[in-house]
């Protein structure tokens, strides 16, 4: 069983939610499980100043967090590989480069490498975990530090990890999701598209749940692997249990049970619920799972974690609305019901009801919901489509699933080319072609037009106002429109100037500034803003998706 938290952001100004929820999830939410290690993707600190305007690493941030993570006594856990953490880009704010002073994550984090790979063993099979550092290797201070990009090295790591090909399934941690990352190649040439065939799962973080209620569930199936992204521990209160059923992946993410003194520990916290078997269809990775273990399995199996000083009461199951009348029974690994978990003591509360299968194997997609009650009378409920024949049910995610498979990047990139495309030929080069033609046509030729065009305008005006309707304003003020472009491109030198300004726009740099004030050099201090990227007056190139984005903003400005 694994652990995932995203997004703490510690701040020295804002005192509030970030260390409070870090250490309600240090007290109330490991006592009560335990997990093999915890991985944390990222945004450990915040970084930012009260104005949330300027970036630096604060050594108050990180001094509470490795602080509150020391004083819960977890580290011992797991031979000392329990807590994994990695940078996300606000972690990397302001930084010249990996080895400078300023990163604090590499002085006061627990994992303390740009990337690493942590091979877990088990007596059932080794499962490997690859973290990614994807900031860029000058740590550039907001705003262009959204994007990510797996360089060379970081691609050479995956490719020496999976290629030895042993391993039961394979975790990539990443703070960045893919839609927001470019991707290099190894060594030996292969892209992220050749090496994600060994991956069974993606997890990531920074989405923040975004806004609107897109974000409420980020997750993708790719059919290679699964991609998860987690919503921040920070406002949102949220954390992931990952848990490996004979070789099937299940989660769910979870709301934190947050303490009103972070520094107490309670016990009523609701029970949890995890069914890993049959797995949700929704979830189900047809390259890396044996789905038949679903059809040939001979019970419904779920972990349940109680609070402290609690226990399960009852159990009760529906499939497709009917209740399931069978009875549960306890075949997990330590008490059902436990008052404290010590160091490095494997606990899997492992709950099973008998099932036929084959009485689901209809080719059709069902429904199994558990309600489980404590000692306590705290309920707790979990559900998911299921179905025997392995086959992946549509998630249904919407625009959420969406972003997750696509490219952020490409499409602001795209959107950035479509607008500048049009500005150019709709308000500069149509009225230009126009104009001249017409000239070419006769003497004073635009001149006819324009004295033809207005008198039209004219009465056109009078004849909207008398009889006012959508087609006539909308013609209209269309026309106006374009005889005012076509005065524009009349007047020469007022063009030229224009269409020299997005020409300039599309190849030239667009300004000259200081991207890491931390930095000693000139070299790694100031860099050139262009559409394509961010170069460094020492000239480390820096392909920053970041650019199309605020690009195509520019274009809407301007």
């Amino acid at each position: 069983m694994v652990f995932q938290i995203s997004d703490i952001h510690v701040s020295k100004f804002n005192k509030g939610d970030g260390i409070k929820n870090l250490i309600s999830f240090l007290n109330v939410e490991l006592p009560m499980i335990s997990p093999d290690f915890v991985a944390v993707t990222g945004d450990l600190t915040d970084a930012k100043d009260e104005a949330n305007v300027e970036t630096q690493q604060y050594p108050e941030e990180w001094s509470a967090y490795r602080s509150a993570i020391e004083s819960s006594g977890v580290l011992t856990r797991n031979n000392g590989r329990f807590w994994l953490d990695q940078r996300g880009n606000h972690d990397c704010f302001n930084i010249p480069y990996f080895t400078h002073k300023t990163n604090l994550y590499r002085q006061m984090s627990f994992s303390q490498t740009e990337g690493f790979v942590y091979e877990h063993r088990k007596p059932f099979g080794v499962y490997n975990i690859i973290s990614i550092d994807a900031c860029p290797i000058y740590g550039i201070k907001r705003p262009f530090n959204f994007f990510s990009y797996f360089d060379k090295s970081d691609m050479d790591l995956i490719e020496a990890t999976v290629s030895k090909g042993k391993a039961n399934h394979t975790f990539l941690l990443s703070h960045y999701p893919t839609t927001t990352t470019l991707f290099g190649k190894s060594s030996s040439g292969k892209s992220f598209s050749d090496l994600r065939k060994e991956i069974s799962v993606y997890l990531c973080g920074h989405f923040h749940k975004l806004y609107w209620g897109i974000g409420e569930a980020l997750y993708g199936n790719h059919k290679d692997y699964l991609e998860l992204e987690l919503a921040d521990l920070k406002d949102h209160a949220t954390f992931r249990i990952v848990a490996i059923d004979n070789d099937i992946i299940s989660f769910r993410d979870l709301p934190l049970h947050v303490l009103n003194n972070p520094n107490k520990n309670v016990t009523a916290r609701p029970p949890i619920v995890l069914l890993t078997n049959p797995k949700n269809s929704k979830f189900i990775i047809p390259s890396k799972e044996d789905t038949s273990k679903i059809r040939r399995s001979s019970h419904i199996r779920m972990l349940i974690w109680t609070s402290q000083n609690s226990e399960v009461r009852n159990i009760e199951v529906r499939i497709d609305g009917q209740r399931y009348e069978k009875e549960a029974m306890y075949h997990g690994v330590g008490s059902p019901s436990h008052s404290t978990l010590e160091v490095d003591v494997q606990y899997i509360p492992l709950w099973t009801i008998e099932w036929n299968p084959d009485e689901y194997n209809d080719g059709n997609t069902h429904l199994m919901s558990l309600e489980v009650e404590d000692s306590n009378g705290l309920k707790a409920r979990n559900s998911a489509t299921f179905r025997v024949d392995g086959k992946v049910t549509n998630m249904h995610g919407g625009i959420g699933e969406l972003l997750i498979l696509g490219r952020i990047g490409l499409l602001f990139k795209f959107l950035c080319i479509v607008e500048y495309t049009v500005y150019m030929f709709l308000l500069l080069l149509i009225p230009k072609f126009f104009v001249n033609y017409m000239d070419m046509q006769k003497r004073n030729g635009y001149l006819d037009w324009r004295n033809g065009l207005s008198k039209w305008l004219i009465a056109g005006e009078d004849s909207s106002k008398k009889q006012p309707s959508l087609y006539n304003l909308s013609t209209y003020f269309a026309w106006l429109m374009f005889l005012r472009l076509c005065e524009l491109a009349k007047r020469s030198a007022l063009w030229y100037t224009f269409y020299g300004y997005l020409c300039f726009a599309a190849i030239g740099p667009w300004f000259i500034g200081d991207m890491i004030p931390t930095s000693e050099t000139i070299g790694g201090k100031y860099a050139v803003f262009s559409i394509f990227g961010i170069m460094f007056f020492d000239g480390l190139w820096i392909p920053a998706q970041d650019t199309w984005y605020y690009g195509k903003g520019s274009n809407q400005t301007s």
